[in-house]
């Protein structure tokens, strides 16, 4: 692809762009446009600095006002840059195209003002060339109580086993457990446990109804059927669940030394061993918390947390988006540090990361869809010129 217009018609063509006054073959050409001089670095070589930093501050305001986000502000630790990706229901399309194509776009104009780190170079090289690291998606193993394992992302769907008079099915990324026959309170409670490796994550509908989602690197142990007064669990990991009714019989969760106890309600638990806490977010009804002699009541938009030196704190009015925001397909980060960010860029990616010298302490926010490419994500944060990174197979360092 030539350059086929005048620096004056692209200024003009990128300004009509940004008010969303651009028709599809416009854009597309926008599109195609950026593409070319991605891979070509004198494509806007006859533009001025001036120039090139006025349609960068455009670009760049544009992200900001589209996703109803502020300009960067400053945190701690120091800038909180707000970047956000892939939120069609809340933007047009047009900030659409901003907020995923632009964003690279800003990086490419970077280019032309100023010498880019080693490590930028570098990552832009292994854009195409890195396949091995990919989103998660939808992959679990069942452990069966007899001791059969199923692999549930190659098992297809329909019945995979069937226990006490419980039909276990396979149904489009859900394990559901289904008994329509009346359960025999004296029969030997049976526990299958489902676990979800780094870069995946699951659903289940347990046999009284409950729904529970499983995010990355999780385990749930559960009854077949469940007996006598009380409905229990066990968690390792994340999930959120929404707990079916049932006055007679409240559900419990059991998280290492702690138990969530609930009647009926929407909730999410983070418990990862690598975290320095267990988190229990309500959203809807209410919950009990007991973590040994002390217990303590939850109502929603609470967050109670357990650090693993002793301390305890209760959060009140929490971004409840911002928790199950792994759920719903996103990454949602608020004042997050760069350690933070990777504990959870790693279990979904799979990877390994390392850091070179002490980590940086920028703290950064946003939403970013869970299905990005990870090189075109580092380079959004590498943006900030407070990070870099290098890739070699799945393995990511991180340094300053």
């Amino acid at each position: 692809m030539s350059n086929p217009f005048s620096k004056k018609q692209f200024l003009d063509l990128v300004k009509k762009y940004i008010s969303g006054k651009t028709n599809p073959e416009e854009e597309d050409f926008l599109h195609n446009y950026y593409d070319y001089f991605e891979n070509k670095t004198d494509g806007l070589s006859d533009l001025s600095k001036t120039e090139l930093m006025e349609m960068k501050d455009q670009m760049k305001n544009s992200i900001w006002s589209a996703t109803a986000l502020t300009n960067p502000v400053i945190g701690k630790k120091g800038l909180v840059f707000f970047i956000t990706q892939n939120i069609k229901k809340t933007v047009s399309a047009a900030a659409i195209f901003i907020g995923i194509i632009t964003v690279s776009v800003l990086w490419v104009l970077s280019k032309q003002q100023a010498t880019k780190s080693d490590n930028t170079q570098q990552l832009a090289k292994q854009h195409n060339s890195n396949i091995k690291i990919q989103p998660g998606t939808d992959k679990a193993i069942l452990t069966i109580s007899d001791g059969r394992i199923i692999t549930l992302d190659s098992a297809g769907n329909g019945i995979v086993a069937t226990q006490s008079n419980t039909v276990i099915s396979n149904n489009n990324n859900q394990l559901v457990y289904c008994n329509d026959k009346k359960i025999d309170l004296n029969s030997i409670p049976l526990f299958n446990t489902i676990s979800t490796p780094m870069g995946g994550q699951y659903q289940v509908l347990l046999s009284d109804g409950t729904k529970v989602w499983l995010n990355a690197s999780s385990s749930l142990s559960f009854p077949v059927n469940f007996y006598g007064g009380e409905r229990k669990v066990e968690l390792t990991g994340e999930a959120y669940f929404e707990v079916a009714k049932n006055k007679a019989s409240p559900f419990i969760v059991k998280v290492r030394d702690m138990d969530v106890k609930v009647l009926g309600t929407h909730f999410n638990i983070m418990s990862y061993t690598d975290e320095d806490r267990i988190a229990t977010t309500l959203l809807e009804g209410s919950v009990s918390v007991s973590k040994g002699a002390n217990s303590r009541m939850m109502v929603p938009g609470q967050q109670l947390r357990y650090y693993n030196k002793g301390v305890v704190e209760m959060k009140s009015n929490v971004d409840v988006e911002q928790v199950v925001a792994w759920k719903n397909g996103k990454f949602h980060f608020d004042e997050a540090d760069i350690k933070t960010i990777m504990r959870q860029l790693g279990r979904w990616y799979n990877i390994d990361v390392v850091y070179e010298g002490k980590a940086p302490e920028t703290l950064f926010g946003g939403i970013i869809g869970k299905k990005e490419n990870i090189n075109q994500l580092l380079k959004i944060f590498e943006l900030t010129g407070r990070v870099h990174f290098k890739i070699e197979g799945t393995k990511i360092t991180i340094k300053k």
